[in-house]
């Protein structure tokens, strides 16, 4: 017995020494992918997939001074599929594709027209990719936007991630991770949404990496854009501008421009039968701040406010009447959520019209209404007068 307890203690101790991880791989051995794009390449059938890595010995540390050289290496391959892409960029780099570090997924514009299933599935399908990553459309090639450089970062893709987790923050245009997207390709009665990114050419004609609007999808293709005025109405409908800054002009003085700090924002879309047809009230209530008063009228008095706050209820409603009637009336899309409300809420009559809910969709009658509450005026009530 005693034998037998000894033995066992050197097969513990053994077997803790001779423990390592089967697939370890050297950190120096591993090619850090930062950002995925994705291209419809120029023979059918073919795409075109572009990866930017970084070279670590470029990057700056508090030991060694930046250099002047890119920190990043891009790299495009040809392929049939996604899978064929990775196995032809694996023959032409010496180390491992490390995919862990990968935030930002670009589609370029032809590939979104033609559908992004195809070439998501093994992203989503591997554990070797993260998710989490924002997903974006370009404005063009998603090759053309990895391949520029940013003066403000040496790993543009660094840079593009700050840019969106930003815009995310402040509420100036919607982003979706590659989960989110293809959540919302899954649902029946939704398409989705996301940020269209491009490079912006700037008054002394150089060009940087920005975003300019929306990328909105009919299912899992893309059919067309928002611009930055239209894509804050869809952040209204959907209750997402919840901080920002709006600007509206004042309709009783000629040159007058109100701007206010959104502090809280928030919607709710609300299905109703009218006349045996389907009506949907969009209810949006805003909190915000004074940040600018260039109208000459000055905030002393309660009616004053009260012009104000009607002020920037016309302009919350001119921005969604606009996103409507792009995303509605010319899209024919529904990346609002509506059909989910009235599922949710009207679920008889949801029942009787669900396979045709398309065809009803476009005709829908909507109401908006908007209530704006300004909470301050700032450190002065009056405006500044010469």
């Amino acid at each position: 017995m005693k034998n037998k307890i000894i033995l066992l203690i050197i097969l513990i101790l053994v077997s803790i020494n001779i423990t390592g991880c089967w697939d370890y791989v050297e950190l120096n051995q591993r090619e850090v992918i930062t950002a995925i794009g994705i291209d419809k390449g120029e023979e059918p059938g073919t795409i075109v997939v572009t990866m930017q890595s970084i070279i670590p010995y470029r990057i700056s540390t508090p030991l060694k001074p930046s250099t002047s050289e890119t920190a990043t290496h891009v790299v495009s391959v040809t392929g049939k599929s996604f899978s064929d892409a990775l196995v032809r960029y694996k023959q032409i780099t010496s180390k491992n594709p490390y995919f862990q570090q990968s935030r930002v997924f670009i589609i370029g514009e032809e590939a979104a027209r033609d559908g992004v299933i195809s070439f998501m599935n093994p992203i989503l399908r591997s554990i070797e990719y993260r998710t989490r990553g924002w997903l974006l459309v370009a404005k063009g090639k998603a090759s053309d936007i990895l391949q520029r450089q940013v003066d403000v970062s040496k790993i543009s893709a660094d840079y593009i991630l700050d840019l969106m987790n930003s815009s995310n923050y402040m509420a100036t245009v919607p982003v979706e991770t590659a989960h989110e997207f293809i959540k919302d390709v899954s649902v029946k009665t939704l398409s989705p949404v996301t940020a269209k990114i491009e490079a912006i050419k700037s008054e002394d004609n150089h060009f940087d990496i920005g975003y300019s609007g929306s990328a909105v999808f009919k299912k899992d293709k893309l059919i067309g854009w928002l611009d930055m005025h239209e894509t804050k109405g869809l952040l209204w409908i959907t209750g997402k501008f919840k901080r920002g800054i709006m600007a509206t002009g004042y309709t009783k003085t000629a040159n007058g421009i109100l701007t206010q700090k959104v502090i809280k924002g928030k919607a709710k879309i609300i299905p109703k039968i009218t006349n045996g047809k389907i009506k949907i009230i969009i209810d949006i209530y805003e909190e915000g701040l004074i940040g600018e008063n260039d109208s000459n009228i000055e905030m002393n008095s309660t009616e004053a406010i009260n012009s104000f706050e009607n002020q920037f209820e016309m302009e919350i409603k001119k921005q969604v009447e606009a996103c409507l009637k792009r995303v509605q009336q010319e899209y024919k899309t529904d990346v609002f959520g509506f059909g989910e409300e009235i599922h949710k809420k009207l679920p008889r009559q949801w029942k009787e019209i669900k396979d045709s809910w398309e065809e009803i969709y476009p005709g829908v009658n909507i109401e908006v209404n908007a209530k704006v509450k300004l909470r301050a005026t700032g450190k002065i009530i009056d405006p500044i007068k010469p």
